[in-house]
């Protein structure tokens, strides 16, 4: 794993050449897509905490621990997408980043992947940070604001991956495979 400031790398020994590109903006007009689509997917999770679990505590009493769990999420967000990487992350080929200029953090991998495992890539700090949360609460009929803000936090968050998520859905076959160069995407 290589850590990196600044825009997403490029990868030397790739070329275009019979690999089909996707239809997707550049990293600001995402941006514009992907907070609509964490507002509402944040705005499902608050719904189904209420509906599921019994949060009780008032959050304007917690405003330090809250601010932490901001902060907090980030990085274990782009963990999360590491981890799903080949070796765990641990490859040569994996990225931790961050862009300053475009207010992104990242987890890149520069070689090959299946769709599937994009798509595992993109889905599993949805999963981890804000869906087994609420199914564990719902279940044991418990939760605190904390974990709860944590969960709604991270969803919005997620909309980047949201939105990668229906890009490769909607563009990519199954069974494809699927890499990067640099900020675009392309699919064979």
């Amino acid at each position: 794993m290589k850590f990196r400031v600044g825009a997403i790398p490029d990868s030397q020994e790739f070329t275009a050449n019979n690999w089909k590109p996707l239809k997707e903006p550049g990293p600001i007009v995402m941006q514009c897509f992907a907070l609509p689509l964490g507002i509402l997917f944040c705005a499902l999770m608050i719904w189904l905490w209420v509906r599921w679990t019994p949060v009780t505590e008032n959050p304007v009493t917690y405003p330090l621990l809250l601010a932490i769990v901001m902060l907090s999420v980030f990085p274990v967000h782009e963990l999360l997408h590491l981890v799903m990487h080949p070796k765990f992350g641990m490859s040569d080929k994996s990225f931790l980043g961050v862009w300053p200029s475009r207010m992104i953090l990242y987890a890149y991998y520069t070689d090959i992947l299946s769709r599937n495992r994009f798509l595992a890539i993109f889905g599993m700090p949805i999963m981890i940070l804000s869906v087994l949360p609420l199914l564990i609460c719902s279940m044991i009929g418990y939760a605190s604001v904390t974990i709860a803000f944590m969960s709604c936090f991270n969803m919005l968050a997620a909309g980047g991956d949201i939105f990668a998520i229906l890009i490769l859905l909607f563009q990519v076959p199954n069974g494809a495979i699927v890499r990067n160069q640099g900020w675009r995407t392309y699919w064979n």
